[in-house]
């Protein structure tokens, strides 16, 4: 087994040598749409460890579902005063 490994990694050393092989690495990776904006981390609480950080992002995300259910209130109090004006 020991003997078949070091005959690829040889073989592959071999051919990358002689030219067979080209790998250039791009200039630039682009993960996803390309048109995010890059994250402001001034923000970020400090954290202890893990659990802390898990901690602090379940409170982050209970607070997002507060203001979108808020929102959502004041988007429907929006349409009955807009209703009403009517």
């Amino acid at each position: 087994m020991r003997t078949r490994l070091v005959a690829v990694i040889g073989g592959a050393a071999l051919l990358a040598s002689v030219g067979c092989i080209s790998v250039k690495a791009p200039e630039r990776i682009t993960v996803g749409s390309g048109g995010s904006r890059p994250v402001d981390t001034s923000r970020v609480p400090p954290t202890r460890d893990h659990a802390h950080a898990r901690e602090k992002l379940a409170e982050a995300y209970a607070r997002i579902d507060y203001l979108e259910d808020e929102l959502r209130d004041c988007e429907k109090d929006k349409r009955e005063l807009e209703r009403d004006d009517d």
